[in-house]
C-alpha cells in the first residue's frame, strides 16, 4: 500500500486502513469467500489478483475467465469486497501484512448493504475484465 499511512486515517486518501487481523494471511479460495459470505451482507471476490502487487492483475495472460474465476470454476483472490450492517469495506492482501482495509464507507440502517457492496465491488472490478455496468449485471442477476 505505497503512498499510504496504516493504522491511522491516511492523510492521502481519509481511510483508517488497517490490517484485519481475524483473517489468514492468504489468499482466499471460494470456499472460503463463500464462508464468509453466509456470515455477511454481501462479499464478492474482486478477480484474480497479484499477491506480490496486491493490486488486481490486468496484466495476466492467463486462460483465466473475466471474472477471475480458473476454467474449472475454481479461483483464489487476495481481494475482497465485505458488507456488513454497518459498513463496506474493500480488503487487499499483501503478502507482508495480510489483510488490509482499502476503502470503506460506513452507511446506516436504511441503506441495504448488498447494494453498497455492489457499488463498491463495481468500482473494485478491473475494468479489463468487468466493466462496472457489466458488475452490477452480473451481481444483480445473482442476487
Amino acid at each position: 500500500m505505497p503512498n499510504h499511512e496504516l493504522g491511522t486515517t491516511c492523510g492521502c486518501c481519509g481511510v483508517h486502513h488497517r490490517v484485519v487481523a481475524s483473517m489468514p494471511n492468504r489468499p482466499f479460495a471460494a470456499e472460503d469467500v463463500d464462508r464468509l459470505d453466509r456470515s455477511c451482507a454481501f462479499v464478492a471476490a474482486v478477480g484474480a489478483t497479484d499477491g506480490s502487487r496486491g493490486e488486481d492483475d490486468e496484466t495476466s495472460e492467463t486462460s483465466e475467465t473475466d471474472d477471475g474465476r480458473s476454467p474449472d470454476g475454481s479461483y483464489e483472490t487476495n481481494t475482497l469486497v465485505v458488507s456488513t450492517a454497518g459498513g463496506t469495506r474493500l480488503l487487499r492482501r499483501s503478502d507482508d501484512l495480510g489483510w488490509v482495509v482499502d476503502r470503506e464507507r460506513d452507511h446506516d440502517e436504511r441503506e441495504d448493504p448488498r447494494v453498497v457492496g455492489v457499488d463498491v465491488f463495481a468500482e473494485a472490478a478491473p475494468r479489463t475484465r468487468l466493466s462496472p455496468t457489466d458488475a452490477r449485471r452480473v451481481l444483480d442477476d445473482a442476487g
